[in-house]
């Protein structure tokens, strides 16, 4: 019988093959072992973490496969000493059609049985979740106790109390970004990624204020101007930040800025390094300490007159 040349290079090589194969199998048993444990991250329940279908399905096919890529891998290295071709083939169509019966079954049961009932089928998992959050946080030794509402407040409790109430947010930090982008952005190529709760103490107070990072957007450059001596060597950080205090409103309805400006200034303390290289936008490397100089803030940088915005407008209303 004549034998193709294309068949007679398979068994001339099927020794080096069947070695090849076998350690690609057991490499990708080894991995699939290891990807049950991705499980733990898996975002197909209603929370993150592994949930019905994760378990019942994702975690057994998963296993599944790692088993059979494993006995395929030593099938192959076995099959150095039958040289039988057909088993290369069997082997991976096998391993192909259990994969592909798992993926098609993880999609019909989450389609078909969890999402119609998943407060039932989820709840074990939503438990779980719950509980291990809880102890992250050293929370599940806390004691719940009842708190009584008493509606007998008075003045003198006001003012015996008067670093909370001077603590009280009126600013929504929605509109309030907003205000932020039209009063202290300055050019396109910064961005406020949003608006932070946080406290520090002021002449010997206590406060709670809002603050906010002016970090570097590269997409704001002009299309022509982003080049990757611009986007890596030039615009490589942020600069200086806006913050201000929780409760209080100038007559025109704007924060009160305890820390504004390009450079940064501020009537309570000095920002000694106002660059940001690192930021909550962050997702573009830059090379710095070069002979390019670096690009810091633009020449002129002046609050616009801007004298009421329209969600200030609405703050200040409620306030």
């Amino acid at each position: 019988m004549d034998v193709s040349p294309f068949t007679r290079m398979l068994k001339a090589y099927l020794p080096q093959l069947n070695a090849l194969l076998f350690l690609t199998f057991a490499g990708l048993a080894l991995r699939l072992w290891l990807a049950r444990f991705d499980l733990l991250f898996s975002e197909t329940g209603a929370v993150v973490g592994a949930g019905y279908t994760a378990v019942h399905i994702t975690l057994p096919v998963l296993t599944i496969l790692s088993g059979v890529g494993f006995v395929i891998g030593v099938g192959f290295l076995v099959n150095e000493k039958f040289e039988r071709i057909e088993v290369i083939t069997y082997g991976i169509a096998a391993f192909v059609a259990i994969a592909f019966i798992g993926m098609v079954a993880g999609v019909v049961v989450q389609t078909l049985i969890v999402e119609p009932d998943e407060l039932n089928l989820e709840e074990e998992y939503l438990n779980y979740n719950i509980g291990f959050t809880l102890a992250a946080y050293d929370l599940d030794t806390a004691d719940e106790a009842l708190f009584p509402v008493a509606y007998n407040l008075t003045a003198a409790d006001i003012r015996e109390n008067s670093a909370t109430i001077k603590n009280i947010r009126l600013w929504d930090w929605r509109p309030l970004k907003t205000t932020y982008e039209q009063l202290q952005l300055f050019r396109t190529y910064y961005d406020f990624n949003d608006i932070d709760v946080d406290r520090y103490h002021f002449d010997g107070t206590y406060k709670e204020v809002l603050v906010s990072a002016r970090e570097m957007n590269i997409r704001g450059l002009q299309p022509q101007a982003q080049t990757w001596v611009n986007t890596h060597l030039i615009y490589t950080h942020g600069y200086g930040a806006v913050m201000n205090p929780v409760d209080e409103v100038t007559d025109d309805g704007l924060p009160v800025f305890y820390l504004k400006d390009i450079p940064p200034v501020s009537p309570y303390f000095t920002l000694d390094e106002p660059r940001i290289y690192y930021g909550e936008e962050t997702g573009n490397y830059v090379v710095t300490d070069t002979t390019t100089d670096e690009f810091d803030y633009p020449a002129e940088t002046r609050t616009p007159t801007i004298y009421m915005t329209v969600p200030a407008v609405l703050v200040w209303i409620i306030w």
